[in-house]
């Protein structure tokens, strides 16, 4: 077989994915933006960003539901890949869920990533606001401080497109095989992730008596343990895995365990 021959087959494959890659831009441009502007970071270079467009969370009307189909459909377009399964994790304030998500990432190493909800919401109240990202994005009374005003912020968003965080979190994470959402708050995070991914989704409540949380450093506060962001998945029944992680839980290896029969042969 001759060199050329060797280098057709590449080179049109590089052909066929930059037209592929134009064609997506292109509708993009021409169905949601009458300026023809791209979006700069999903993944495809523009020489210049359309003034419609105001930052993530305020796009022109125009430009909004095209941007979310796309940001939708991005990883698959753009990669040919998509994770083979979504852990999603819900629990209240101080019942172990960064602890445990850790310990998971550890367990498993390059072949999982973990998505935060939340970062999407800290990251945008830090730029407006002047403030130190890695410090809200901690566990630790910075965030405490700052967390009333950013639910009632992210709330107002959620009544605009219930998905939008979600839909950002998932945008900015590396695909790997094992995803794993540490902070699932209300149902529709759960219905987006399921509409969005179907049977790839599992999904598991951390439990923790009241004492062992105050042990944590579990401090009630009005406004932000009795609001949807606490209380939202009270009464979801429909968990693939519960597990206790509070008095009388099982050891460490014994959760990872339970977690990982979860998660499919790689």
């Amino acid at each position: 077989m001759s060199c050329l021959s060797i280098r057709q087959p590449a080179q049109q494959l590089i052909r066929n994915r930059r037209t592929h890659m134009h064609t997506i831009v292109n509708f993009y441009n021409k169905a949601g933006c009458p300026r023809g502007g791209g979006v700069p970071g999903d993944g495809v270079v523009v020489t210049r960003r359309c003034s419609l467009h105001r930052g993530l969370f305020q796009p022109s009307p125009t430009c909004a539901r095209t941007r979310r189909d796309f940001k939708e459909h991005k990883t698959t377009l753009m990669t040919g890949m998509s994770p083979q399964v979504i852990l999603l994790f819900s629990g209240k304030r101080k019942c172990g869920k960064d602890f445990l998500t850790n310990r998971l990432k550890e367990k498993f190493g390059e072949t999982c990533e973990i998505i935060r909800i939340s970062e999407p919401i800290k990251s945008h109240w830090a730029k407006e606001n002047n403030l130190n990202l890695n410090e809200l994005l901690s566990d630790g009374e910075y965030k405490e401080f700052y967390r009333l005003a950013m639910i009632k912020w992210s709330d107002e968003m959620r009544e605009k497109d219930y998905g939008c965080f979600c839909r950002t979190a998932c945008g900015n994470a590396l695909v790997k095989p094992i995803w794993i959402v540490s902070d699932i708050r209300r149902t529709t995070d759960i219905q987006w992730f399921k509409e969005t991914y179907g049977e790839l989704v599992k999904t598991i409540r951390l439990t923790a008596d009241e004492d062992t949380r105050i042990e944590r450093g579990f401090q009630f506060k009005c406004g932000v343990d009795d609001v949807a962001s606490e209380c939202g998945l009270d009464n979801y029944n429909e968990w693939n895995l519960v597990i206790n992680n509070g008095k009388g839980k099982q050891s460490l290896e014994e959760q990872l365990s339970r977690i990982a029969e979860l998660i499919p042969v790689l």
